[in-house]
């Protein structure tokens, strides 16, 4: 391959990625179906409760804990595909830095997967269940409330983080290629100029880099984070981090289209 085409390849690639979806569309349909399956079931055991709360008979009792068991069935399942998406795209999201120890979030999304699972054979197993029985079990999902979204809101973090470290490492190999190239060209005066776009994607990208710096401090704090507040706000600050630093290197290609394009490879 010739260093036209390997360097118009390049930036198509790196074009291309802007536009890539966060997750895969499979694991995405299957989260979102089993969320709306599970706000129906919301709305089943609401009518239930209320029934037995307004007759207190056995009979709508019975409903109401068949209800609620189908409930947190489903809440379960929720949040297993929810996990499950965020470790395939962990696995398959180039840029990420995943800990390999058993610390690291995949290991971890795995061990809150089986928890899971075991959590659902429990209420699938009991042979008689009650409504106190039931909430018992609730309250062990609830009580793991801030651990597991701070385990979600980390795993998020960490792919928007690895797809935008992929991006500016790619950006920067361009940026080489096309230096590469200027140093070759006959005419003075194209070359300066080249440069001096060139000088511009090299500003592009370290404003990225310091973007994406400031992105993993956020996952920091977000890490250290105990309160669900705190995290939706160091969250938040990573995005808004991440999307500053895709803006520059958005700019940064602007740049290094012009400049492949006034290259001469004749």
């Amino acid at each position: 391959m010739n260093k036209k085409i390997l360097l118009y390849c390049c930036i198509a690639i790196l074009l291309y990625c802007f536009s890539r979806p966060v997750f895969a569309q499979r694991q995405l349909d299957d989260y979102l179906f089993q969320y709306e399956k599970y706000r129906d079931i919301y709305e089943e055991f609401t009518l239930a409760r209320d029934k037995y709360l307004k007759y207190q008979a056995l009979s709508v009792k019975d409903e109401a804990v068949k209800a609620l068991k189908k409930l947190l069935l489903q809440r379960n399942q929720v949040l297993r595909t929810h996990f499950l998406a965020l470790e395939y795209k962990l696995r398959n999201t180039a840029g990420v830095i995943e800990n390999q120890s058993g610390n690291g979030l995949i290991s971890q999304l795995d061990k809150k997967v089986i928890w899971l699972e075991e959590q659902s054979e429990e209420i699938e197993n009991l042979e008689t269940s009650s409504l106190e029985d039931l909430f018992i079990l609730s309250d062990r999902i609830e009580d793991k409330e801030a651990e597991l979204k701070n385990l979600a809101y980390q795993s998020l973090g960490e792919i928007l983080l690895g797809r935008i470290r992929a991006l500016q490492a790619e950006s920067v190999s361009i940026t080489t290629l096309l230096k590469e190239e200027i140093s070759q060209q006959q005419s003075a005066t194209q070359a300066a100029q080249l440069n001096l776009w060139l000088r511009e994607v090299g500003v592009k990208n370290y404003l990225s880099q310091q973007e994406i710096e400031a992105a993993e401090i956020n996952l920091w704090k977000l890490r250290e984070e105990r309160r669900i507040k705190g995290m939706v706000q160091h969250f938040s600050n990573l995005q808004i981090d991440v999307d500053d630093a895709r803006l520059y290197l958005k700019q940064a290609v602007s740049f290094q289209q012009e400049i492949y394009g006034e290259l001469n490879y004749d």
